[in-house]
């Protein structure tokens, strides 16, 4: 997908109808839309965010007023959005236009239109082929409210693994797996039933039980986990809220950094528990062999001893003996002689090169164990320790924050007091659906298991019963199939996060001052900052936050094929825009420039939303030759100005005003910038 252009009318802020058209050449990729807070910013992604899918990004506010104010003064009752894009994946590139509108009240309307020689052709169930094109679960990835960014939770969610698993491309195969396991559960079905076996019968109606109720709680699982998200970025806002109230903001700024504290010290004992439990997993073997390898050496001794394991000679000696006919003490040892017949009689006991080695390897494998047997308890405590000190930390933060907060409430001011119970209701809230998908995961989990017990009971019982050969072959044909297609399936997944871990790191090494890089946990998928000691960095930190937006542009770039090293994808993964509102405003200086000249590099099409705040050189500079589209969003107040400050904009050398007053009415104004 490809934005080419966007028209707005009597949207929030925006009065009339205006047009943006974007960038869309591979040189000149990046449309960038200076605006300062308040301006319309979040207005201009909701209404690309909105059109598209019929939804809002979560910080959006008061989303049931759609319809300008002023516009609804003067008996406008209707606003709509309208986007006109190219699927370039589609033969000879076939471009489309989306236009929803709404009243205040409801949704009135959804249409989606093929343009085919200039003429619009209306398409039946148009929302499916944008759901087709970009699914709704992966909006967030590609049309991102960057000031949200802290909300962005990188450790491995349920909600994150499936939310990149689509943009990969993977979710289709995922599809095409239950399918064939749908086909095998028919099949057993019917394999139960013409055999008529009454334990087979019952291991299948436990089976089909499972696969009734599983889809279900999948369901629930992942409601839950999207009312997690919701319910994170509320208190995101709320904490925003109370750092803007003077009498509140020292005291929640102390308190916004010692919960960033705690998520740190929990990133890290999640860390430390994981290496204790993977530890523990690998020592288990050593010390319970411990005590039958020192027996082991015992035995070696005792045959040492006999003078047969190995004996004293070589075979190679005694050969070169009888060879010579001539013994190593200067006697004759001839042919057939009785000295001869003894001397053969030594190769049953001398040690052999081969025997020697084994012997060797034995004695090496016995070290080992021995050092691994002592060196596991020793590595285990330290991490032990190490646990039970960050343990101690984290009380220490929970202690001031409580005090922090219990200092909050004790501040005499309405808002203050409105917030801080709010605040209370969110993270009771939190905590019980933290608590909700627990349960159901761990529900799920067991049904997974239990289903794949059953499924081995099933296959050995119906082994030995008489049924049709026929459905003998079709089961198996089914079985090869689905093994096949996930052994693909992980191979894929494995080079994907391979890639998208080399890229990571390729973007840090330039970029970040700190030799930190980036870790990818194959089974959750969980994305880790370490420093050079290998320690977790907190993603809250300014080079997390820098991680984050080049996780975002990595994984965008994957799927567009733009990474050094490809893949040869199973399906094709999402390609779109990327779409972001205050990009810099959550970053260092430091990292400004550098982010947006990855962000440039890394994407098909890149849609800015910038403050003058954020537009720095540094990220001038980064930007500079493939911006192809500039916009001003001025924005105009009806009131008059007073002590009010005029804001001021320079590009190029040429000076813009973003906002002015005593207008003829209040509105947001799309204003191109000519090159």
């Amino acid at each position: 997908m490809r934005l080419l252009s966007l028209v707005i009318s009597d949207f929030r802020g925006f009065y009339g109808v205006q047009q943006v058209n974007f960038a869309a050449e591979d040189q000149k990729r990046v449309t960038v839309l200076h605006g300062e807070n308040g301006a319309g910013k979040t207005n201009f992604l909701n209404a690309i965010h909105w059109c598209i899918t019929g939804k809002f990004t979560p910080r959006f506010q008061d989303q049931k007023l759609l319809v300008n104010k002023e516009a609804f003064k003067e008996g406008q009752r209707e606003c709509y959005v309208e986007i006109l894009f190219k699927d370039e994946e589609a033969s000879g590139g076939k471009e489309y236009r989306v236009r929803r509108s709404a009243t205040n009240e409801k949704q009135t309307s959804f249409e989606v239109f093929e343009i085919d020689r200039g003429n619009s052709k209306l398409i039946d169930r148009g929302e499916s082929l944008i759901q087709l094109l970009l699914p709704p679960g992966l909006i967030s990835w590609f049309f991102f409210d960057a000031e949200a960014i802290g909300a962005l939770e990188l450790s491995g969610s349920d909600e994150f693994k499936r939310g990149l698993r689509k943009t990969l491309g993977f979710e289709l195969i995922d599809r095409l797996l239950l399918d064939l396991d749908s086909v095998q559960a028919k099949i057993r079905r019917e394999v139960a039933n013409q055999s008529n076996d009454k334990q087979l019968l019952a291991l299948q109606k436990d089976m089909d039980n499972i696969d009734l109720v599983l889809p279900g709680q999948k369901s629930t699982l992942e409601a839950l986990q999207e009312r997690i998200k919701e319910t994170g970025i509320a208190m995101s806002q709320n904490s925003a809220s109370l750092g803007k109230l003077p009498q509140a903001e020292p005291l929640q700024r102390q308190r916004s950094a010692e919960e960033n504290k705690k998520r740190r010290l929990e990133d890290d004992h999640k860390s430390y528990s994981a290496k204790a439990a993977a530890l523990i997993g690998r020592a288990a073997p050593a010390l319970i062999l411990n005590d039958l390898t020192t027996k082991l050496e015992g035995k070696l001794e005792d045959q040492e001893v006999k003078g047969r394991l190995p004996a004293p000679y070589s075979d190679q000696l005694v050969k070169d003996i009888l060879e010579r006919e001539l013994c190593i003490c200067g006697r004759p040892v001839e042919e057939g002689s009785h000295e001869a017949h003894k001397i053969n009689e030594l190769l049953q006991f001398a040690s052999t090169g081969a025997l020697n080695q084994r012997i060797s390897d034995v004695r090496y494998l016995i070290r080992d164990i021995e050092r691994d047997s002592s060196e596991f308890p020793v590595q285990i405590a330290e991490l032990r320790q190490q646990i039970t000190s960050i343990d101690r930390d984290i009380a220490k933060c929970e202690e001031e924050i409580k005090d922090l907060t219990k200092q909050l409430q004790g501040i005499d001011v309405a808002e203050i007091q409105k917030l801080e119970k709010e605040r209370q209701q969110l993270q009771r809230e939190f905590a019980s659906l933290h608590q909700q998908e627990g349960a159901i995961a761990h529900q799920i989990e067991q049904n997974m298991k239990r289903y794949k017990d059953l499924k081995v009971q099933h296959e050995a019982a119906s082994r030995k019963l008489k049924v049709s050969e026929k459905l003998k072959t079709q089961l198996n044909k089914v079985e090869k199939l689905a093994n096949y297609i996930r052994r693909s399936l992980h191979d894929q997944e494995t080079r994907a996060l391979h890639i998208l871990a080399l890229e990571l790191n390729s973007v840090l090494e330039k970029y970040l001052t700190k030799h930190y890089r980036a870790k990818i946990n194959a089974a959750n998928y969980a994305v880790q900052l370490v420093d050079a000691d290998g320690k977790n960095v907190g993603h809250s930190t300014g080079e997390g936050q820098v991680l984050k937006f080049a996780f975002i542009a990595t994984v965008v770039a994957l799927a567009a094929k733009k990474t050094q090293e490809k893949i040869q994808w199973m399906t094709e993964p999402t390609i779109a825009p990327l779409v972001l509102d205050a990009p810099f405003s959550a970053l260092d200086p430091e990292y400004q420039g550098s982010v947006a000249k990855n962000l440039a590099l890394q994407t098909t099409q890149l849609v800015l939303m910038i403050s003058s705040a954020a537009w720095g050189e540094k990220v001038a500079s980064a930007l500079d030759g493939v911006i192809g589209k500039r916009y001003l969003i001025i924005s105009q107040e009806s009131g008059p100005q007073g002590s009010k400050p005029i804001k001021p904009l320079s590009i190029n050398g040429k000076e813009y005003l973003l906002n002015s007053y005593d207008a003829e009415r209040t509105q947001s104004i799309l204003q191109e910038v000519q090159a």
